[in-house]
């Protein structure tokens, strides 16, 4: 109900949904403070340069903006199709070192999220309805399937 405007960034012009068309790691391409919020989800695998694509994520945000982002922990990597450019994975680590880069510690809050069970679950292709939902809630900060992130400005 907050939500008053939203946008979505591609940097495929043919992306009909997309209503911002530009490479997320050129700052350059977007306007300084634009944006409360900015949804960033499982993205950052597909960009040769993390760092430069948390700068514009940055850059874009409002003084006191909050940037929530995830990337994958451990995965199958895709090597054919539109996902092809398949270049990171990520850990809670080197999530947190991006972030650092631009953000003030205190103001980044990272959570790993998976556990052996899930990450083999996953790698196998097992539904979510084929097995105990106890098991897959089971945080295992060992096995990070998924490493989230909030961020302020």
């Amino acid at each position: 109900d907050k939500v008053k405007q939203s946008h979505v960034l591609d940097i495929d012009k043919n992306n009909r949904q997309a209503t911002i068309i530009a490479d997320i790691s050129q700052k350059q391409n977007f306007p300084a403070e634009q944006f409360d919020c900015i949804i960033f989800t499982q993205t950052l695998q597909f960009i040769a340069d993390p760092q430069a694509a948390i700068d514009s994520l940055h850059h874009m945000l409002k003084p006191g903006g909050r940037l929530l982002l995830t990337c994958p922990g451990i995965t199958r990597v895709q090597t054919v199709g539109p996902e092809k450019n398949w270049y990171w994975s990520f850990t809670p680590v080197s999530l947190e070192r991006l972030l650092m880069k631009r953000f003030r510690p205190e103001t980044v809050d990272i959570h790993a999220h998976g556990n052996v069970f899930a990450a083999t679950c996953f790698l196998w292709g097992v539904a979510m309805e084929e097995v105990d939902q106890k098991e897959l809630n089971y945080v295992d900060p060992n096995y990070p399937l998924i490493v989230s992130a909030s961020a302020k400005k």
